[in-house]
């Protein structure tokens, strides 16, 4: 009799998109056994499967899977991308953080907040990769850096923020300045000093 193993690969080769879909359902319930199928299961043809199978990677939270994962950043499918960025996000690998951050750049929106929420949760891990992407020549990529960082939430990005509030592009500009508003009081003497000597760009 087979295992329940041999019968969930027997069903990934089925020709049957939602047949394969179950089939990574069931492997993700079998933990680091499966994870090297579920990595090779990130190449199906069908859309489905491939958002399937990154969900599953993420929620095993396996380490051997960054790699793979990363590589779905190519994917043409959005869906499958944001798929690619929620589980690199909890699997926790600082691996992940630059990458994670050059997808703040993909041409959807539903993209680059999916790799934001995903770098946030890097915490202070994330913030020296993220100031440096303040300087990014991409200005969307700025102003999701300035995003992320606000939704970190550390004091000390407070004067990183702050230099960053004379940028040549209104977004990033918006960006930093909502991103200052989290931080509260803490923002209001600094943010006077740099008003005052600051041109008309910073106010």
């Amino acid at each position: 009799e087979k295992t329940a193993l041999e019968r969930c690969l027997e069903a990934l080769r089925s020709s049957d998109a939602t047949v394969r879909m179950a089939a990574i359902a069931a492997l993700q319930g079998m933990g680091e056994e499966a994870v090297r199928y579920l990595i090779a299961a990130l190449n199906d043809p069908h859309h489905g499967v491939r958002i399937a199978a990154a969900d599953g990677l993420g929620e095993i939270g396996d380490k051997d899977a960054v790699e793979a994962l990363i590589q779905v950043f190519n994917d043409t499918r959005e869906d499958v991308r944001i798929a690619a960025a929620r589980a690199l996000g909890r699997i926790g690998d600082r691996r992940s953080i630059g990458p994670l951050i050059n997808l703040f750049a993909d041409r959807y929106h539903g993209v680059r907040v999916a790799a934001v929420d995903a770098t946030v949760t890097f915490g202070r891990s994330a913030l020296g990769p993220l100031e440096e992407a303040l300087d990014e020549p991409v200005p969307v990529v700025r102003a999701m850096a300035a995003r992320a960082i606000g939704l970190i939430g550390v004091s000390e990005s407070v004067p990183v923020l702050i230099e960053h509030l004379g940028d040549a592009a209104p977004e990033v500009r918006w960006g930093v300045a909502r991103a200052l508003g989290g931080f509260g009081s803490l923002v209001v003497d600094p943010l006077f000093l740099v008003l005052r000597r600051g041109g008309k760009e910073m106010r």
